[in-house]
Order: C-alpha cells, then sequence, then structure tokens
C-alpha cells in the first residue's frame, strides 16, 4: 500500500488585519516591527480604552475595498473574508469556473455576531427580519463568501474559538493528502465586537496596557 502523502504548496495568500491591507502591506509591518495595538476607534462600544489589534477601516470603507453596493448588508467577517480571499485567488489566479472544483473551509468563531449587536433593539422588540437574523449564524458569513465569488464544492465553517483558521487550514491540508481534493480554499475571519471585548473584560483578563 502506498503510504506517500501528497505534497501540499500555498499558491495563493490574501490578508487584511490591523497591520496591513494585503501580503504586502502586512509583510512590511512585520518586518520593521510594527505593531497592530492601539485604542479602539470603529467598534461602537464605551470600552474605548481598552487597546485592541482593530481594522482601522469602518463596515462602509471595507465594503468599497470588497467590490461590495453600499447598501448591502454583510458581516464584517464577510467583508474582510472577502478582502482576503480575493487577494489569496488572484494571486493563486484561480477563476471563477474553477471554483466549482474547490472546497471552501472556513474558520471563525462569532460568524455575524456584529450585525446581532447592532440589532439588538430589534431583536428585543421582535422587529428584527428574517434576511437580517440569518446573518447572525456563525456560518452564514461562510456562506456569504462563497455566493460572492460563486460555486464552490462544497462550503464547511469550522468554530473551534481561537484555533478556527488554523483547524480550517488543517483540514484542508488532509483533504488534499488523502486525494479528495486538489485545491482546497482556507483561512479564517474574525472581527472585533462587543462580545469579544465585553466577554474578555467580564473575565478580567484584558488590560489596559497593550501586551509586551
Amino acid at each position: 500500500m502506498n503510504t506517500d502523502k501528497r505534497k501540499i504548496v500555498v499558491s495563493g495568500m490574501g490578508v487584511i488585519s490591523a497591520i496591513g491591507r494585503g501580503c504586502k502591506e502586512t509583510t512590511a509591518s512585520l518586518l520593521s516591527e510594527k505593531s497592530g495595538i492601539a485604542s479602539i476607534s470603529v467598534l461602537n462600544t464605551v470600552h474605548r480604552d481598552f487597546p485592541a489589534g482593530e481594522i482601522k477601516l469602518d463596515d462602509q470603507q471595507l465594503k468599497e475595498l470588497a467590490g461590495i453596493k453600499p447598501a448591502e448588508t454583510h458581516s464584517r467577517n464577510t467583508l474582510i473574508g472577502i478582502i482576503a480571499l480575493d487577494e489569496a485567488l488572484r494571486q493563486a489566479k484561480i477563476d471563477k469556473a474553477l471554483l466549482r472544483k474547490i472546497p471552501f473551509i472556513s474558520g471563525t468563531t462569532v460568524g455575524g455576531m456584529d450585525l446581532c449587536e447592532n440589532s439588538i433593539r430589534e431583536i428585543l422588540k421582535d422587529e428584527c427580519d428574517k434576511e437580517t437574523a440569518a446573518l447572525f449564524d456563525c456560518g452564514s458569513c461562510t456562506d456569504d463568501i462563497a455566493r460572492h465569488f460563486g460555486s464552490f464544492t462544497y462550503t464547511e465553517t469550522i468554530s473551534t474559538a481561537c484555533s478556527s483558521a488554523l483547524n480550517a487550514i488543517i483540514e484542508a491540508a488532509e483533504l488534499i493528502e488523502a486525494g479528495e481534493a486538489e485545491i482546497v480554499a482556507a483561512g479564517g475571519c474574525e472581527c472585533l465586537t462587543k462580545f469579544h471585548l465585553n466577554g474578555f473584560n467580564s473575565l478580567m483578563i484584558i488590560d489596559k496596557e497593550a501586551c509586551k
């Protein structure tokens, strides 16, 4: 029996984070030891005295980067996921016709939590429409990202807290090793939410001084 594992290569990468938009900018930030930890300015919270790694773009700016119409409703996770995946697919030179042969595995913890937080008044009054409520689900951003690009073989969401994106990449590697797929799009997206900030604050495990 042949037990040799298939060789796995990374053909395309994409990123948007607190230290850069795109691989080139992010790499330059890492090499110059630039920190992305700063005061909170985008998230609507009273706890702005806590430092955090936040993408300093509002949702409308992210929509513009992602090529999304301003009036469309998407979670912040969906928007940063689209931006990152678009860069990865372009770098790997994968066109839309090939996507039908590629699985898409995405890792996230909170999914559409930001939309849920922004709709809390409507939720409490039982006035939240079904279309918006469907976007609160953890896996909604995976489906939303996939719809933006067209058709994948299948989509899967992995939610294992901080290890979500890594586990998505590990599963992608295992699919290739097992001969179940030739190419897999995999990674993760996680925006800062009140759920993160208030949750960690209630556990008293965040500090008002940046980690050294």
